[in-house]
């Protein structure tokens, strides 16, 4: 009787974090039926129940951006609007949402001009403002990001060529966003620095984080403001790998806790990493690794937000197929639940983006090809 007892105990143990990660995953809700290709799209959440999603689409025979929300966390979803009627291509779009108020913010790039666009919504996305061109560069500004301080401002960055060197640039909103600060260099390397991310945390802390090939492979780089982004940190170098560490994304808990993903090929196949900082970005952990899988695992997004859990979210070929998988931890990163597999579509599913309401429910877009259709389109999915 004692060694079933024992043997029942320690089935319960082996099974017990499989249990606690059993997640409840809403069924996927797919937005758009579009006669093109529907990409690249950023989710936000803002301080209530709605849920807001900005796309590329080529339905208009070039890219434009488009909108989409959800007011009562992503049960149902408005009609889709279009943000963008441009004579040239709008691409790549990134959206905040204001925690404070009913305000959200768009920037997109524009493939003729190459400089960077902003759009913004004072009522929840019911209407938007006029866009605002940010650059006037001659040669390409790309991978625009942007993230709202507790004020409401805009702050946005973005990788830039015009000094003959892709680099790091920065600008903000001010005055109520009348008014926008002068364009500020944050990098000075001599290898491309790109596919900026950036997060602003409860102190109004801003922490940077970028790809450099200066040390002669791509490496990951961090700085950060306290300021408002008058000033900045030196650059900080997070990794030291053989490989290339590219595609990092940053998150923030409350308080002075970050979290930071990246794609790394050291170990001869792309894998995602992690490290985190329990003081504001001035010292950082050892890296841990996340995923041992056969296949490529690409485009890890991380997020956080008022629960404390940490969600990461990757594209993942393993199984012969891009398709969207999922690791959380409760406990700051030292411990990890299994993998979670998120979709098992035949076609790629590819360029996933998260975010957190203010219950904690995880909210995930994609784009796939859904089964019967030759074009992209949008997919999501909840977990509660």
């Amino acid at each position: 009787m004692k060694k079933i007892l024992f043997l029942l105990i320690l089935f319960v143990l082996i099974l017990l974090p499989v249990g606690l990660n059993a997640q409840t995953w809403s069924a996927i809700d797919r937005l758009t039926w579009n006669l093109g290709d529907s990409q690249f799209a950023s989710i936000a959440a803002d301080s209530g129940t709605g849920i807001h999603v900005v796309w590329q689409d080529t339905t208009p025979n070039q890219p434009e951006i488009y909108y989409k929300r959800s007011t009562d966390s992503g049960s149902t979803w408005s009609s889709l609007a279009r943000l963008t009627w441009s004579s040239d291509p709008s691409t790549t779009p990134v959206i905040a949402a204001d925690q404070n108020s009913s305000s959200l913010q768009v920037v997109w790039v524009d493939a003729f001009t190459r400089d960077i666009f902003f759009k913004r919504s004072t009522d929840s996305g019911s209407t938007w403002s006029a866009l605002k061109r940010l650059t006037w560069n001659s040669d390409q500004s790309k991978n625009p990001v942007v993230a709202l301080d507790a004020g409401g401002n805009a702050h946005v960055i973005w990788a830039d060529n015009n000094p003959g060197n892709l680099e790091i640039f920065y600008k903000r909103s001010t005055n109520n966003y009348n008014n926008w600060g002068v364009i500020t260099r944050l990098t000075w390397n001599n290898g491309l620095s790109d596919y900026p991310s950036l997060y602003i945390d409860a102190s109004d802390v801003m922490h940077l984080v970028w790809e450099d090939l200066s040390p002669g492979n791509r490496e990951i780089f961090y700085k950060r403001s306290t300021n408002h982004g008058t000033t900045w940190s030196a650059p900080m170098r997070l990794t030291w790998n053989s490989g290339h560490s590219y595609n990092a994304c940053i998150a923030a808990h409350a308080g002075s806790e970050l979290y930071l993903v990246w794609r790394d090929s050291t170990p001869g196949i792309a894998e995602i990493y992690f490290k985190s900082s329990t003081d504001s970005g001035i010292t950082w952990s050892a890296l841990k690794r996340l995923t041992w899988n056969s296949g490529d695992s690409r485009a890890p997004v991380v997020f956080s937000g008022s629960s404390g859990s940490i969600d990461v979210v990757w594209s993942d070929d393993t199984p012969g197929n891009n398709e969207i998988f999922h690791k959380r931890s409760t406990d700051s990163g030292n411990t990890w639940y299994p993998i979670n597999r998120v979709t098992w579509n035949p076609n790629p599913a590819l360029n996933p983006s998260i975010t957190k309401d203010s219950t904690g429910g995880l909210h995930i877009v994609w784009e796939d090809k859904p089964s019967g259709t030759a074009k992209f389109e949008i997919l999501y999915k909840n977990y509660k």
